[in-house]
């Protein structure tokens, strides 16, 4: 069998072109009062937890869409700071860390309390506003970047 390759065609592109399906949403969280900043999703518990402007962090059951905690960081001065990355502990699957202004705070999630202002620790390394967190696949490290061009590696 041979195959011919036409260089021109008579059939317009919009009739040959594969149509993009139509996403619909399948819920709404509704909870932060202001700007949601970053979310992150934790696929073993089925839950997202999201930050915002508002200084929370919520924790978000998927299979009911329905807020089940709500992380309050410490703060200094009268309006929260925003929250500005979340991330999980690998190494303990009940240990988030939050970011807000130039922080990272950690929380247990095995708390029983709906809403969790105590932390379990509090790193204050980092110069300036701290934009993204992470933690590596073991749990050993946390590496926070901020607006002055640097990353903070921390020993967990």
């Amino acid at each position: 069998a041979e195959l011919s390759i036409s260089e021109s065609s008579n059939t317009p592109a919009s009739e040959t072109a594969p149509r993009a399906p139509t996403l619909k949403p399948s819920g709404s969280l509704k909870g932060h009062t202001d700007s949601i900043n970053t979310i992150v999703y934790h696929e073993k518990k089925n839950i997202l937890v999201s930050g915002s402007d508002d200084g929370t962090a919520r924790i978000w059951d998927l299979s009911t869409n329905k807020a089940t905690k709500c992380l309050l960081p410490p703060s200094t001065t009268a309006v929260r700071e925003a929250i500005s990355s979340i991330a999980f502990d690998n190494g303990s699957e009940d240990r988030i860390f939050v970011s807000a202004a130039n922080k990272v705070f950690a929380f247990d999630l095995r708390r029983p309390d709906i809403i969790l202002r105590e932390t379990t620790a509090t790193f204050d390394v980092n110069s300036d506003d701290i934009n993204q967190i992470c933690v590596d696949k073991k749990g050993r490290f946390l590496a926070a970047s901020d607006d002055s061009g640097n990353i903070k590696i921390l020993e967990l």
